[in-house]
């Protein structure tokens, strides 16, 4: 049986902020969550799954539907995130019944044969744990809709070839959207009667404000009085001549463009 490799956490841990390395071959988005490892091995004769933290100390034995080939010849083993719901997002294949990976295309092919063929990932129990792996791409310059994901992103990490040791990078994710998204620079004016509605000036296409937080850093942007930061207040105020906003005329912001919703997105940073 060969010894159970452990992550190379610095590869997962390191932050850069360019990307300097024009060999890169794999792009994963990875998750949020608890960093584990997952293994798949028999105890006291019986197949069990059992997870671990991610120096291989045993935390629990999880319910999990799986095929009992993956045990054989000291196990299998999986690095990566446990998100919600009793996800586990599979990020790398340590050990395949008891064999090392040489190489990333090796640990690729092995998670999907055991996606594919070794697990059912229908949960039907309450607990039940299923798998899933994380969007993986080969074009750094793909265009992609990440308000289509279901889940939240922690960081990008970049794998510069599949065959031999590969190079990791990782950067973080609101880098990635500056660099990655088509952003352009609009100059944004409010609607003359309804709050909380902003327009393009150049071309009357309304922005889409897609979350509380949004819309507050909008209406921050917009407001001198600090009572228009309170969006009640504003909602409750029926007196048009009423004046709580002190609006600007027009300002000059940052918009990306979703493809699911086919609008522009003011790009408001994370505090």
């Amino acid at each position: 049986m060969n010894e159970i490799p452990k992550p190379k956490y610095e590869k997962y841990e390191k932050k850069i902020k360019t990307i300097i390395d024009q060999n890169i071959q794999t792009i994963l988005f990875i998750p949020e969550g608890e960093k584990t490892i997952i293994g798949f091995l028999f105890e006291n004769n019986r197949p069990i799954c059992i997870h671990f933290d991610k120096d291989l100390n045993k935390i629990c034995t999880l319910f999990v539907s799986f095929d009992k080939d993956c045990c054989y010849n000291g196990g299998t083993y999986f690095y990566g995130t446990m998100i919600k719901d009793n996800i586990f997002c599979i990020e790398d294949c340590l050990l395949y019944n008891g064999k090392k990976m040489t190489n990333f295309l090796d640990s690729l092919n092995y998670i999907s044969f055991f996606l594919n063929k070794q697990t059912n990932n229908y949960s039907f129990f309450l607990n039940q744990t299923i798998f899933s792996i994380p969007l993986i791409i080969s074009d750094i310059n793909e265009k992609i809709d990440y308000s289509l994901l279901n889940y939240k992103i922690k960081h990008i990490q970049y794998r510069c070839g599949l065959y031999g040791n590969n190079i990791y990078y990782n950067t973080y994710y609101s880098f990635f959207l500056k660099n990655n998204k088509t952003i352009k620079k609009y100059e944004i004016k409010t609607h003359e009667i309804l709050p909380d509605i902003y327009i393009i000036k150049e071309n009357n296409e309304t922005l889409l404000i897609p979350d509380y937080n949004t819309s507050v850093e909008m209406n921050k942007l917009f407001n001198k009085n600090k009572i228009g930061y309170n969006l009640d207040l504003l909602e409750e105020s029926d007196d048009e001549d009423e004046d709580i906003i002190n609006q600007k005329e027009t300002i000059v912001i940052n918009c990306f463009f979703s493809n699911k919703f086919k609008k522009w997105i003011p790009e408001i940073k994370d505090k």
